[in-house]
């Protein structure tokens, strides 16, 4: 149990870090040193406090591999999003793209609807060609780029909403949150580096934040 609480505060404390960092002491887009390293910290300390959250409770988390790979995906993801290259940036897209994935298979475990794979790909298809509008308007050089990001996202939400359980509704609805919160965060980004509007990166990563501990309680809640 303290190994889990001590983990838990240090993914609190550098969160709130990072995002004291997000909202005061970021320089013409650049977050500096101690931004980078507090960004990178996110995801290992957020999944290792998940893993010994598990151990802490006496509930062992089913296929834990695939939770450890989607921790190892999106780490990958922050760090290559740190550098402002179309490159890295393109790497970063299709690191969290295979961490969504595996999501999707992780959850798939423990249900899944046809019903709930329509309904989830209306609702969130109607978002993303509104998404691609706004896009397409600016005529930027990563257009494509920001296209194919929406479509990962649209993927990831359609693929959550189709392992909706109705067995384990508490988990189902959980996700859910996170991904609307991932979709909304990811999109604030694109739109920022479009020009398209202009949301703070302080609202950006505590969204995205917020999105991650979501996932994270709906993976430990679906193994209660």
């Amino acid at each position: 149990m303290s190994a889990f609480i001590i983990t838990l505060v240090f993914f609190i404390c550098d969160a709130v870090a990072h995002l004291y960092i997000q909202k005061y002491h970021k320089a013409d887009g650049v977050e500096g040193r101690g931004g980078a390293v507090t960004k990178v910290l996110l995801m290992p300390s957020l999944y290792m406090s998940l893993h010994l959250a598990g151990l802490a409770f006496g509930r062992t988390l089913a296929n834990e591999e695939l939770v450890l790979l989607v921790a190892i995906f999106y780490t990958l993801g922050d760090m290559l999003l740190i550098f402002r290259q179309s490159f890295c940036f393109y790497l970063g897209v299709v690191s969290f793209m295979v961490g969504h994935c595996i999501y999707i298979a992780y959850f798939a475990h423990f249900g899944f609807s046809w019903l709930a794979l329509i309904v989830g790909l209306a609702v969130f298809g109607a978002l993303y060609f509104i998404y691609c509008r706004k896009i397409i308007s600016m005529g930027h050089k990563l257009t494509a780029g920001f296209l194919v990001y929406g479509l990962m996202i649209l993927i990831f939400a359609t693929g959550m909403a189709g392992v909706f359980s109705t067995e384990h509704i508490l988990s189902s609805a959980t996700a859910l949150i996170g991904v609307v919160l991932f979709g909304w965060s990811d999109s604030r980004i694109a739109y920022n580096m479009a020009g398209v509007a202009r949301t703070s990166d302080f609202l950006v990563m505590l969204s995205y934040i917020l999105a991650n501990v979501f996932l994270a309680l709906a993976v430990f809640s679906i193994n209660v």
